[in-house]
């Protein structure tokens, strides 16, 4: 099979409107085209935040309605993400406007949520009340760079008004005198130029006064009186915009419209001018403030407002901000450009099955490299190879923070085109990662980006032999992964030469043989100077390169007499790291009270505080730690001091010097060549600063290994453990204050005496008066307790022990403990009659009388509170201590949901429910520790199952439909929609349906408006042979009479049926299917026939209707006088007894 075989739409025919660019000219001008507009709206999917951010507009601008003022609408997205495709589809859905066939943009979208439908039809309702829906959209810049005038222009267009200030004012003027309509019939589509230059226009002059003579004696004075009365304007104030946006749209209106502004690439607009940041800020802050609610202003641009600072001042006045990523464009991709059939995906995962030991080696060792989970989304993103797109999403990334990414403002025209490039290729051959190199090339080298040098040489290999193709190859990724060397350690991409071979593989069935061949490409490379290897990796190499790196070469041998300063780097990178290593913990708290007690970092020499505990720091570098271990040994165990030592390790400090080294001697070089002149030099210079990157994340990552793996030692010589070089010095600083301060017992605190009262009053959570939220079993005074009750104890053998050695904790710790151990079902106790009671019902004096037993199956504070959990989850309230009763009716919800969440197909069969039954299997309270022991699976389960009832819910709607489209005459989606009804297809993402349901409607939708257009055409035939009979035209014939034979005969006008939506058609086909349509249409004749007839014998009442022999094939004139002769004979004999009417 090959790969263009798997796809729902053969790539090399598949067309994305637009090329992908939506440009925003909304309206669109009276006769454009709307194919489109149509065609964008079918392939526009409302997943992620495409659809959240329609809802959370539409959501806004109907509170912002009520409340009389509007937030702005900031949708920002890098380029190619589709925030203006964004923007363009909310001005079509805003005014939706039926198209030409009957459909509206609405019902064009192919996986619209309730909620999205539902807004949209609250906003068609609020304008009916108002005064209707306009939606105005365009591109700022395109005109003045002026913001006021640019956004006027944009207003002004929309109501069919010239985009000229000035101008529009004339037009205003002509609708104040009643003839602005007039003037532009007459001028036709020479209006707009001729208003502009309404002064010297005579086309113009002469078009007004024949319309209206009075507004001037001749051309001549009314040139006069215009130039007069509309000066050229001083610049144009934010009132200014207000009032004649105001005057705009009440143009033949009484009232102001819902209005939606559009203003697309505000961003880039802006250039970083303050002042027209300022403008905007302004323009945006009145417009929504004049309206009284009914304008919303949206914006468009490239980053977040709080991404910038110029941008920021916006934030106030744009509060509704989308944010379009990666996900939301791979969502759109996946379900159009590379959506494909069910047995398409079928095959492609088969070959992603048995080719997954290739494409698991791929890029192994790096963060985009293949994982477990890109098992579904390679499916999606075939013939792209998940890792793959992961190494073009950083490309991609670093090119549009370069200003290159306007060659690739849509991702979808690339994911096209990669699938175009393999699609006569069989399914296993994937898209080379270099291939995006040809996306860019000329731009990147417009912009500086790619050295004429490396370009050349790449032109130059494309055209050669088979080897040179592949050295072109490799050259052009070892350009593209030098894009993103900034941030390898991050990702882990680096060029080396299986990595370059891994990202050049295409057939995966042959990896083999690339990776033979890339090493002699590589070679030959590097032989004819055009790469050269570094630190393992492969780099572009240049003739500026080289003199660069020969300055390096010489400023590194150069700080090889100059230990001193990099003992000072050093010593600065070790500090850095330890201030990073303990960040929070200046100090530490001691006891009840919470004394917090300074942690003073010393070097070895200086003199300790007078206050806090002193932190002694050494390193392997300046001191000899084993001589100082030794010293802190001999030290007394009752000093305070806290020593860390930094060990030196050997071949860490050997890097560690070369990475100093590095930085120091890159960073000179680059401060003294200064900024280069060249493309080449800038290539250069990035390289440097790479360099400099890499040498200081080498020198942080060492000095942080060095500093993570440091010793704690406390006087004595006794060394701290702990995970963290922070627990250590944490510990050492607790195990110092034993010995600086007053020892602390862990039963000691006042809160005990709080704990007491808050359990004899039922509360579950008495020991948050002592700081503890866990459950009590895990509290130390709790777990002491209960590990003593042995086969049981009195209360007073339970004080004793625990008041006495090795306690000594109060009372109130003792009882406290067991009141609350009582109250969470931990333990029994048994009265002074040896009958069960509960403990807080007792007085207090009778806990010394009481036996206490340990419970076997336990229902703790922990089970319930999970059983309360699942109950919100499912929707069952359940109060506290009512857990056991409460348990059937969530396990009831449950098991009726798993039911719910399968069904008769096309959705799947109901789920198994393995958790449920064991949980139904127990009895008491086993049972209810069963279920909170199961709770997170059972939670879990019913998201999913909760989740696949509404995707059923939702989906089943759409499946009807579509059934029924087919059964009513729909072509090509039967097959499909078997496939999904005998593998119960319903819940697969993408959804199958919708690109049916739009098929079967589309092809459906043009016959019935043709057999509409044909029943039409010949209704009006018949009127036009109705009105041509004198009989019928008689004025002996009322119009009731007429009406009636109509009636009588089939001739009365049936309305033209809705054909918006699926649903419509659905409705209108079976009120009456295409035979029945075309039975009536060829029925009219006939009808018309009987019409005449019946109004002749109307009005001439022995008027005989005589039926013409049918002559059947004449051949000759001899026949054709024959047939005459007959029909002569047989009307003149009917003439004998009265008028004759002739009916065939």
């Amino acid at each position: 099979m090959l790969n263009r075989e798997v796809f729902q739409t053969d790539p090399s025919s598949y067309r994305i409107p637009n090329d992908g660019v939506a440009k925003i000219i909304f309206p669109p001008g009276a006769g454009s085209p709307t194919q489109t507009l149509k065609d964008e709206l079918r392939t526009f999917i409302t997943d992620g935040e495409f659809g959240r951010g329609l809802q959370r507009i539409l959501e806004s601008f109907r509170s912002g309605l009520a409340q009389g003022s509007q937030k702005g609408v900031w949708i920002s997205g890098f380029y190619g993400s589709g925030k203006s495709h964004l923007a363009k589809m909310l001005c079509a859905l805003w005014t939706d406007q039926p198209f030409e066939d009957g459909s509206r943009p609405s019902t064009l979208l192919p996986e619209p949520s309730a909620e999205l439908l539902s807004e949209l039809r609250a906003l068609r309702t609020a304008g009916e009340r108002a005064g209707g829906l306009h939606a105005a959209g365009g591109t700022l810049g395109g005109g003045s760079d002026d913001p006021k005038l640019a956004t006027l222009g944009i207003v002004l267009q929309s109501v069919g008004l010239p985009l000229d200030f000035r101008a529009a004012r004339v037009a205003f003027w002509l609708a104040d005198e009643g003839i602005l309509d007039a003037v532009r019939a007459r001028l036709g589509d020479a209006f707009e130029s001729a208003i502009r230059n309404f002064v010297l226009s005579t086309a113009f002059r002469e078009a007004v006064l024949a319309e209206k003579p009075s507004l001037a004696a001749n051309a001549r004075d009314l040139s006069d009186r215009l130039k007069a009365d509309f000066p050229q304007p001083p610049e144009i104030t934010v009132a200014d915009l207000s009032s004649t946006v105001r005057r705009a749209l009440l143009l033949n209106r009484k009232e102001l419209p819902l209005t939606l502004v559009v203003l697309d690439e505000v961003q880039q607009f802006l250039k970083n001018d303050p002042n027209r940041s300022l403008d905007v800020q302004n323009i945006a802050e009145r417009l929504a403030a004049d309206f009284d609610g009914r304008l919303l202003l949206v914006c468009t641009g490239q980053q977040a407002l709080n991404e910038l600072p110029n941008l920021q001042k916006l934030l106030g006045r744009f509060q509704i901000r989308i944010s379009l990523g990666e996900a939301d464009m791979d969502s759109v991709i996946r379900k159009t450009v590379l959506r494909k059939t069910g047995q398409g995906a079928d095959q492609v995962r088969a070959m992603l099955d048995e080719r997954a030991g290739e494409i698991s080696r791929h890029l192994r060792g790096t963060r985009v490299a293949h994982r477990a989970e890109d098992g579904p989304d390679a499916v999606l993103d075939w013939p792209l190879l998940p890792s793959r797109r992961r190494v073009w999403e950083r490309v991609l990334r670093a090119l549009d923070k370069s200003g290159m990414a306007g060659a690739l403002r849509t991702q979808m025209a690339v994911a096209l085109e990669s699938a175009r490039l393999v699609a006569d290729k069989p399914v296993g051959s994937a898209v080379p990662t270099d291939f995006l190199y040809t996306r860019f090339a000329d731009e990147a080298f417009a912009a500086g980006e790619l050295p004429e040098e490396t370009r050349t040489r790449i032109t130059k290999l494309r055209d050669g032999n088979a080897d040179e193709r592949l050295q072109a190859r490799v050259l052009m990724l070892v350009y593209m992964l030098g894009l993103i060397q900034g941030d390898a350690d991050i990702h882990g991409i680096r060029p080396t030469t299986e990595v370059l071979a891994d990202l050049l593989v295409e057939d995966l069935s042959a990896g083999g043989d690339v990776r033979g061949a890339v090493p002699r490409a590589i070679a030959a490379l590097e032989e004819a100077g055009a790469i050269m290897p570094l630190d393992g990796i492969w780099r572009l190499q240049t003739k500026e390169a080289a003199e660069w790196d020969a300055a390096y070469r010489a400023e590194l041998r150069n700080l090889q007499s100059n230990p001193s300063e990099l003992a000072s780097r050093r010593r600065g990178a070790l500090d850095a790291a330890l201030s990073e290593a303990l960040k929070g913990l200046a100090s530490v708290a001691q006891g009840r009270s919470s004394v917090a007690r300074k942690l003073v970092r010393l070097r070895p020499n200086e003199k300790a505080p007078s206050d806090g505990l002193a932190v002694r720091i050494y390193n392997g570098w300046d001191d000899t730690l084993k001589q100082v271990t030794t010293d802190i040994s001999a030290q007394p165990d009752t000093d305070a001091t806290i020593h860390l030592l930094i060990e030196r390790n050997a071949a860490e400090a050997d890097r560690l010097e070369e990475a100093l080294r590095q930085r120091l001697a890159a960073q000179t070089v680059i401060d003294q060549r200064g900024a280069p002149g060249t493309a080449e030099g800038e290539q250069a210079q990035k390289a440097l600063a790479a360099r400099v990157s890499a040498a200081d994340r080498t020198v942080k990552e060492i000095a942080e290994g060095a500093v993570r793996e440091a010793k704690v030692i406390l006087a004595g010589g006794a060394e701290q453990s702990g995970t963290y070089l922070k627990d250590r010095l944490h510990a050492a600083a607790q195990s110092a204050l034993i010995r600086l301060y007053p020892r602390f017992d862990i039963g000691d605190d006042p809160g005990w005496e709080r704990v007491v009262k808050a359990a004899q009053g039922g509360q579950a959570d008495a020991l948050k008066h002592v700081g503890h939220n866990g459950t009590p079993e895990t509290h130390p005074v709790c777990q002491a307790v209960l590990s003593r009750l042995g086969a049981g104890r009195k209360g007073k053998e339970l004080r004793d022990e625990f008041e006495g050695s090795p306690y000594g904790w109060p009372q109130d710790a003792v009882d406290g403990a067991l009141l609350v151990l009582d109250h969470a079902d931990l333990i029994r106790t048994l009265g002074e009659d040896g009958k069960e009671v509960a403990l807080r019902s007792l007085p207090r004096q009778k806990i010394s009388l009481c036996r206490f037993l340990p419970e076997a199956d336990t229902v703790t504070i922990v089970h319930r509170r999970a059983i309360r959990e699942l109950g919100q989850t499912v929707g069952v309230h359940v109060p506290p201590d009512e857990e056991g009763e409460k348990l059937s009716e969530i396990l009831r919800k449950l098991r009726d949901t798993a039911q719910a969440a399968g069904g008769d197909a096309p959705a799947p069969s109901a789920p198994a429910t393995p958790d449920l039954d064991a949980i139904e299997a127990e009895h008491g309270n086993r049972r209810l520790i069963e279920a909170a022991s199961r709770k997170q699976a059972l939670i879990d389960s019913y998201k999913a199952w909760d989740a696949a009832c509404q995707t059923i819910a939702a989906r089943l709607p759409a499946w009807r439909t579509t059934l029924r489209l087919v059964e009513l005459g729909a072509h090509g989606q039967q097959a499909a929609m078997d496939d999904i009804r005998d593998r119960r297809r319903l819940l697969e993402e993408p959804d199958p349906i919708p690109p049916l349901r739009q098929d079967a409607a589309a092809e459906l939708r043009q016959r019935l408006n043709a057999a509409l257009d044909a029943f039409k055409a010949a209704m009006d035939k018949a009127e036009e042979d109705l009105k041509a009979d004198s009989n019928w035209m008689s004025p002996k014939l009322t119009p009731e009479d007429r009406q009636k034979i109509r009636d009588d005969h089939g001739l009365r006008p049936i309305a033209r049926p809705s054909v918006a939506s699926a649903e419509d058609i659905v409705a209108a086909l079976t009120a009456r299917n295409l035979e029945g349509w075309a039975a009536l249409t060829r029925g009219i004749p006939a009808g018309v026939q009987a019409a005449l007839d019946e109004a002749a014998e109307m009005l001439l009442p022995k008027v005989q209707p005589i039926t013409v022999p049918i002559p059947g094939t004449l051949y000759d004139d001899a026949a054709l006088d024959a047939w005459l002769a007959k029909v002569r004979e047989a009307i003149a004999a009917a003439l004998l007894n009265g008028p004759v009417r002739p009916r065939f």
